[in-house]
């Protein structure tokens, strides 16, 4: 077998309480010829001292200005194809734990097969819970016991971004991630950009990942931070403006609207399934903005704008 040189990139961000899983997990792999990344995105909590401290041997770019997911993994991308020369990318979350040696192995061994495979995914599975999170576009078993049910292997529009593993051609090909969506839709969005490349995004499900599951969302507060609240809105526009047809788009643009002020509850009746959010005129004013930002870009012909690897020194 052939060993092709894989970097693993990780954006990290207040991830102190989960690095150490992720990145000893990731140091057990029996693959020959990987090299680690972090990438810390300005974290006001102890993980870069962490890292340096207990996984020296771990490369570590500490950004000055937090700047989202996106752009965060595109650092370590670019490092990893430009000063490394990375045969494939493993972009993969700071909240996930491999269980087994073999993973990166099993990954390559995927996507040798054909030289037009762009991305693999894997099945992912929470950590405490053993159930199905989202694991590529179009899935309906979020939730669900893991029984071995999706272990099969098969093409589809997009896979999960907990973790990504992306050839170099592809890279060097349709760019990096949109970092306009800052944290949310941003894997869509590049498995479609991939698909309409001439490239094939696998879904491996006899590879398993443990993820904790949103956990930078929640320690940065959720939708109750309205930046976070806003972009995550204005990633959800920007995927179907970007990719899908115009009663798609209508439909998105109504949705963001009515969700932010309505929630669905658990009633039975049907009166009682629906309530007013809390401070719902603050949401919607955000919702509102993302909105008008997403069909800006539309306008002035700048949804397909992408940032492309410059290899000047």
């Amino acid at each position: 077998m052939k060993y092709p040189k894989v970097v693993v990139t990780i954006a990290n961000w207040k991830g102190v309480e989960v690095l150490r899983d992720c990145l000893s997990s990731l140091q057990e792999q029996d693959y020959p010829n990987y090299k680690i990344i972090v990438v810390d995105d300005c974290s006001p909590d102890d993980s870069v001292n962490f890292i340096m401290e207990h996984f020296p041997q771990v490369t570590l770019i500490a950004l000055k200005k937090n700047g989202g997911y996106c752009n965060t993994s595109n650092q370590g991308i670019k490092k990893a194809i430009t000063e490394e020369g990375a045969d494939y990318v493993l972009n993969i979350n700071n909240d996930t734990k491999i269980v087994n040696k073999n993973f990166i192995t099993e990954l390559v061994k995927t996507a040798e097969k054909d030289k037009k495979i762009g991305i693999v995914g894997v099945k992912v599975i929470g950590k405490k819970e053993r159930t199905f999170q989202t694991v590529y576009y179009g899935f309906k078993g979020y939730g669900e016991k893991d029984n071995g049910q999706y272990d099969f292997i098969k093409e589809v529009s997009a896979v999960a971004g907990v973790m990504m593993f992306m050839r170099r051609e592809l890279i060097e090909k349709i760019g990096l991630f949109d970092k306009r969506f800052y944290l949310g839709c941003d894997d869509l969005d590049y498995g479609f950009r991939a698909r309409k490349a001439g490239f094939k995004v696998i879904y491996n499900g006899n590879i398993k990942l443990l993820h904790y599951g949103a956990y930078s969302t929640s320690s940065s507060g959720g939708e109750n931070n309205s930046k976070l609240y806003k972009s995550n809105l204005k990633g959800y526009l920007l995927f179907n403006f970007k990719h899908l047809n115009f009663f798609r788009k209508v439909g998105a643009i109504l949705r963001v609207l009515a969700e932010s002020i309505i929630k669905r509850t658990h009633g039975k009746k049907f009166f009682k399934r629906f309530s007013l959010r809390d401070k719902w005129w603050k949401k919607f004013y955000f919702a509102s903005c993302a909105v008008i930002e997403v069909i800006g870009i539309t306008i002035r012909g700048k949804l397909n704008e992408v940032e492309y690897l410059n290899w000047e020194k």
